[in-house]
């Protein structure tokens, strides 16, 4: 399965979002891996659940620096989070009734909505939080 490389163009620029983007490639990578090698549904669903608690925690950090700063969007980028949560909510349940190619699926899912929320969404805050001099 192909991983997520981290490169700079993922790079907020911002330490603390940054180090949480980080681990949740490793946590994407890792359930790529666990699917690849065929490790076992257990492997998965524990996996799955730790990127799932993780990226809650991620959103939740996120959502209250973006509130701090009175960033404008903030309501938009909150539903985006919130569709997230609300299809790995879904998918969770496709592996608990295993639906065929579900882990395949779910894989290219997270991969392609990290990159483009952070290439995309995140980048704005970014940009305005460096603007405004505060990050």
């Amino acid at each position: 399965m192909e991983r997520i490389e981290w490169i700079v163009d993922l790079e907020t620029g911002i330490g603390l979002l940054d180090a949480q983007h980080m681990n949740l490639v490793r946590l994407i990578n890792e359930l790529g891996e666990a699917v690849e090698q065929g490790r076992g549904q257990t492997v998965i669903d524990k996996v799955m659940e730790q990127l799932k608690l993780y990226a809650s925690y991620h959103f939740t950090s996120e959502e209250r620096l973006l509130r701090k700063y009175n960033y404008p969007d903030l309501e938009a980028h909150r539903q985006e989070h919130e569709e997230f949560s609300d299809e790995m909510e879904d998918f969770s349940l496709d592996l608990r009734t295993g639906a065929p190619d579900v882990c395949s699926a779910l894989h290219d899912y997270l991969r392609q909505w990290f990159v483009l929320h952070v290439q995309e969404t995140d980048m704005r805050y970014a940009l305005f939080l460096k603007e405004k001099g505060e990050v």
